[in-house]
């Protein structure tokens, strides 16, 4: 074993390719590949989702046994499709990995290597074409530089590098930064330039069999007509580089995989192709420049972790004390249920698990997938469950696709309009991949995410819920995007697109499941988690509806807020500007606070709903169905400013247009106000509608209040 300096921080780095990974360790204060570290791994074909796993498990304890020193985390190089956020197979139609769809390598790390790495949750993944040219940019000094790196294997990756970032995207890089699919003579790139391409060629024009370039390439030092098929492939490689180095301004080039090691018999063909002929580099080994991207990567994610929520709004506490609510005001007024129980932590359920079979997670958007399916596993891990977890997301349609089929309902640019999507859950998926997520024999399968009932697999159903206030404080730190995985980075956006889309058709999904769910689980804690039975759960629901109740109200500042809520409600934050609004019920967004006792969970008050709307509403049920008509909220403007004109369309207005059920019509109720407070009732005399249109329009596009 070494012995380290305690100041030395150390990664674990992974190149997984078709026919074999190769692990190293890097110290990563020197960026030192620590070389008795480095081991390669065969990976034969047809090779079970299991033993993959244990394989790359087994490789990765083998390489940090020879340290003193826990790594921090890891950074793994692997080839696409792949979901490289989440850490999902999404490989289909090729000959490799094919069973492995819709598996989660991240989850299965983070939960194997407790005790093997620092910060087991610390593993990220870059496209292996990605981190070859980031790796081979940092070992060839051109950090400073604009590189395309091209790997020539059993197919050709690519990548493109500018100023220390990989780049994707942009008119100067073709799409995703991947070359093998663009058309090249009669066919694609990869056609020709991969290992397939020119055995093909070999064959094709000599008799002499050979499955292997590197064998090819010694024959040809020696023949002449060989040597030719050498160079043909130069030329070729240099055609279809040429535009892109121009294009790019590509100040090099850097060669990787096996076919790169023969530069010497396609050099001068591949140089005669351009007018201007860059710096040319081949990498001495692919796989240790991909494991040093691979760690570089890791290292900036690292850097960059997102906060998990942003507000400065107290999360609910797991536990509450119920004979101590405060007698003015309860921020967390609870309902004490008669029958059943409410249980904290995940490994009480787990006990009530099977430990084969399947099980299926569903839930909400906003839930923490990676971390509850870490949480999850680890547990399983401790009993020696043996399982497989799998992610619906891999399944999900194309996102360009999606986009399309949404976009009507998202109201263009419009920061605000748009109307609720009439489809279903299902619309976002792909069929045939949902079938691709498959369950394995004699082992615990394990199915998540927002949807993942649809699978249609028969086994024990968990659902995680999680209020609509907790979704938007996670929005807001960027935690989750849309359904579909389609990014939204206006958190305004994001909202308006949950409210008309993601919302509606979680709810009726929601709706679905509810008479089946075994287990739900509230979704808003990061550590632990309450939950209860199906069972307790619509036992629970029956007797609220029987039973006066209060929901979970939930806070805001806003620009005309003021500070008497802040000054006579005990238990909120005070380090806010100002509330302006309490939301005291604003359905679908509040929730329900059940407890059993003084263990609590969450649940949103839509399950009330569809649960017995009639019980709720009356004969109005005929009326409004499953959603509630009334709302309430406490408006602050006290030493704030004046509050804002609220203006509402008429009922067939907001359901041709919005695809609302209901219109809003107002009332206030003054409560407590100051000596000098003012109500204005219609407008001053004398104001007309256009100076009322102009002040309207000044206070939108200006930012600014609107003059009274």
């Amino acid at each position: 074993m070494n012995t380290l300096n305690e100041n030395k921080t150390y990664y674990v780095g992974i190149d997984i390719g078709g026919s074999h990974f190769t692990v190293g360790i890097i110290e990563t204060s020197e960026m030192i590949l620590i070389s008795e570290t480095v081991v390669t791994y065969p990976i034969k074909v047809g090779i079970s989702p299991s033993t993959f796993l244990a394989k790359i498990r087994c490789g990765i304890q083998n390489s940090c046994s020879k340290l003193d020193e826990l790594p921090n985390g890891i950074g793994i190089s692997i080839p696409g499709p792949f979901d490289y956020e989440s850490g999902t197979f999404c490989i289909t139609g090729l000959s490799k990995f094919e069973e492995f769809f819709g598996l989660n390598l991240k989850n299965y790390l983070c939960s194997n290597l407790s005790g093997v790495l620092k910060y087991p949750k610390n593993i990220h993944f870059l496209n292996d074409a990605d981190s070859f040219v980031l790796g081979a940019s940092f070992l060839k000094n051109l950090n400073n530089n604009r590189v395309i790196g091209v790997t020539l294997g059993t197919g050709i990756g690519s990548g493109f590098f500018s100023q220390g970032e990989v780049l994707t995207s942009g008119d100067d890089i073709p799409d995703g930064g991947n070359i093998y699919n663009l058309p090249f003579k009669s066919g694609l790139v990869e056609d020709l330039l991969s290992t397939r391409g020119f055995l093909n060629a070999y064959n094709q024009n000599f008799e002499k069999p050979s499955n292997s370039v590197e064998e090819i390439a010694q024959w040809a030092e020696d023949d002449f007509e060989i040597r030719s098929l050498f160079e043909h492939f130069g030329d070729n490689l240099g055609s279809v580089l040429r535009p892109l180095t121009e294009n790019f301004k590509a100040d090099a080039i850097i060669l990787g995989g096996g076919i790169s090691k023969s530069f010497f018999l396609f050099e001068d063909s591949f140089k005669t192709s351009f007018d201007a002929v860059p710096e040319v580099y081949t990498a001495n080994n692919t796989s240790e420049a991909a494991i040093y991207g691979a760690v570089l990567h890791a290292l900036k994610k690292q850097q960059n972790l997102k906060q998990l929520r942003i507000t400065e709004q107290f999360l609910l506490p797991n536990r509450i004390d119920t004979n101590s609510s405060n007698d003015r005001y309860n921020v967390y007024p609870t309902f004490e249920i008669s029958n059943g129980f409410i249980n904290y932590g995940l490994n009480s359920l787990i006990d009530c698990l099977p430990t084969k079979g399947n099980i299926i997670i569903d839930g909400y958007i906003g839930c923490n997938w990676d971390e509850f399916i870490a949480v999850f596993s680890g547990i399983l891990l401790q009993r020696n469950v043996e399982h497989l977890t799998f992610n619906i997301a891999a399944a999900y349609r194309d996102s360009e696709e999606i986009s399309e089929m949404i976009s009507p309902f998202l109201g263009g640019d419009d920061p605000v309009f748009g109307k609720i999507y009439d489809g279903e859950l299902n619309d976002f998926f792909s069929r045939e991949l949902l079938s691709k997520i498959s369950p394995k024999p004699d082992i615990l399968n394990i199915v998540y995410g927002c949807g993942s009932n649809l699978t249609d697999w028969d086994g024990t159903l968990i659902y995680i819920d999680i209020p609509k206030n907790e979704i938007q404080f996670r929005s807001r730190a960027g935690l989750f995007p849309n359904l579909g995985n389609i990014a939204v980075v206006d958190k305004k956006r994001q909202y308006k697109h949950m409210y008309f889309v993601d919302w509606p058709i979680l709810n009726k999904h929601k709706e679905s499941l509810l008479k089946d769910i075994d287990f739900i689980v509230d979704g808003q804690f990061f550590d632990e988690y309450n939950w209860t039975t199906g069972q307790t759960l619509r036992n629970s629901l029956s007797e609220i509806t029987s039973h006066a109740f209060r929901v979970r109200p939930w806070f805001e500042p806003g620009i005309w807020g003021g500070n008497w809520m802040k000054e006579n409600f005990p238990g909120l934050s005070q380090n806010v500007p100002n509330y302006a609004w309490s939301f005291e019920l604003i359905v679908p967004e509040n929730g329900i606070i059940l407890s059993k006792n003084g263990i609590v969970m969450e649940i949103s008050f839509d399950f009330l709903m569809f649960h017995d709307s009639v019980a709720i509403l009356g004969d109005a049920e005929t009326v409004f169905g499953t959603a509630f008509p009334i709302r309430f909220d406490y408006l602050d403007t006290v030493n704030g400013q004046n509050l804002s004109v609220q203006c509402h369309p008429t009922p067939q207005f907001i359901k041709d247009h919005f695809g609302e059920k209901f219109t809003q019509d107002e009332t206030y109720y003054i409560l407590e106000a100051e000596k000098d407070a003012k109500v204005y009732l219609g407008f001053k005399e004398g104001t007309t509608k256009e100076e009322f249109k102009d002040a309207l329009y000044s206070s939108y596009h200006n930012s600014e209040l609107m003059p009274v």
